[in-house]
């Protein structure tokens, strides 16, 4: 593989352990990178956000999608992101979601999120992408996020759908002071729709 090719990915694809944070997914713990570092990088290599790098024709779009859990059916709208990346090498089309919450700065989350994702591409990054940071919950390193913790714990508890909007309420609190990631809370939103479906009404 030519050195050339691989020039800029070799640059940036090592993380320092100080630009990452933990996030619980399941019983795995995985690992998200700080977007705001990848951008400091960026910046580096090839100037301010906009001029010679970043996205360009973004193209928003709500779309309300469907799905059912326990034969219970629901539905949520989906912020859909298309856009082209470009950097003095080449331009690249990229398409991105996030589920769409009033008030909650989705537009801003999900053009960080996308932003992130076609620096990932180029190699931004890569350790934590590739899965080199993550490691099962088991695992005596691992320190599961007690703050997703107790929401968790709090949801698995619910037996009515007032249980769960507070849960919400708190969520989105938390998201919107920094308590916890935006992908934290991505997770806990899944959760609260799964135990919405199965209430038994």
């Amino acid at each position: 593989m030519s050195s050339e090719n691989m020039e800029l990915w070799n640059k940036v694809c090592k993380t320092p352990e100080e630009r990452t944070k933990p996030f619980q997914k399941g019983r795995k713990e995985l690992t998200e990178i700080n977007q705001q570092w990848q951008l400091q990088q960026a910046t580096e290599i090839w100037g301010p956000y906009g001029k010679d790098w970043g996205l360009k024709n973004l193209r928003f779009e709500v779309i309300e999608v469907q799905d059912s859990a326990d034969g219970v059916q629901y539905s949520a709208n989906m912020l859909m992101l298309n856009a082209e990346f470009f950097y003095p090498q080449a331009t690249f089309a990229i398409a991105n979601d996030a589920q769409l919450r009033v008030g909650q700065d989705c537009v801003k989350m999900l053009v960080t999120n996308t932003r992130s994702k076609a620096l990932s591409w180029l190699g931004f990054g890569a350790d934590v992408f590739m899965g080199e940071f993550d490691g099962p919950i088991e695992s005596a390193s691992a320190k599961p996020d007690p703050v997703f913790a107790k929401i968790e714990k709090r949801l698995k508890e619910a037996t009515t759908l007032e249980d769960i909007a507070w849960c919400r309420t708190k969520i989105e609190e938390m998201a919107e002071s920094g308590t916890i990631t935006a992908i934290a809370a991505d997770q806990l939103h899944d959760l609260c729709n799964a135990a919405e479906a199965e209430m038994p009404f």
